[in-house]
């Protein structure tokens, strides 16, 4: 769309099940999908080309610093790429992981949450992922830091996790919500919101100590 969303014209085939789409600026962007799916856009989403991906695991969650360097990662994998997608380097998480959400903290400190509570972090940029725990029951569906120290998770059943020291611990907030949490943004480290499933939506001023239905 140019119009703000008033009007929207496909730009990929729909043989392609994506899942996560970003643009590191107005010209270049990547989408990630199912069966290793890479495709890159150079014009704005005029045209997708395919790049050559490392893997065939689906692949279900995106993250780009700037348009050379990028993190995807999916089933039991992340891949690293610091030439724009022209080469992969490849970790492993482990066996029966799915990802549903991915973010970095700084350059060098990185997330991985997944649909059964799995947890993974990264302090070198990638090069090593360690498991950890969070402490929400169930799923974990969104991961976002506005700081490098202060971040939020967002899980089911209206359950989000905070830490204050870059992921090390983790406290539980209870919101008020008892749907599925779906997305969680933060514009500063105690103002944010999270939408979930039927319309869920919850703000907070102070960090997560309130929630208020929206």
């Amino acid at each position: 769309t140019t119009d703000g969303g008033l009007t929207w014209n496909q730009k990929i085939a729909n043989n392609n099940y994506l899942r996560d789409i970003k643009f590191v600026n107005q010209s270049t962007g990547f989408a990630v999908g199912l069966f290793g799916k890479i495709l890159k856009t150079i014009n704005g989403g005029e045209n997708w080309t395919v790049i050559t991906s490392p893997t065939s695991n689906h692949l279900t969650a995106l993250y780009c610093v700037d348009e050379n360097n990028l993190f995807i990662s999916g089933d039991d994998v992340v891949l690293k790429s610091t030439n724009g997608g022209a080469s992969w380097g490849i970790s492993m998480l482990g066996s029966n992981i799915n990802v549903n959400a991915m973010t970095f903290s700084s350059s060098s400190k990185g997330f991985v949450v997944g649909p059964s509570g799995d947890y993974f972090k990264t302090t070198n940029s990638g090069v090593n992922w360690n498991s950890g725990l969070v402490g929400l029951s169930g799923g974990l569906n969104k991961i976002y830091f506005p700081s490098i120290d202060t971040g939020y998770v967002a899980g089911d059943w209206g359950l989000v996790g905070k830490t204050t020291n870059g992921g090390l611990n983790w406290t539980v907030q209870s919101t008020g919500a008892s749907q599925i949490i779906r997305s969680i943004h933060f514009p500063t480290n105690n103002t944010g919101y999270f939408v979930g499933n039927f319309g869920t939506a919850y703000r907070t001023t102070n960090g997560g100590l309130n929630w208020v239905n929206l």
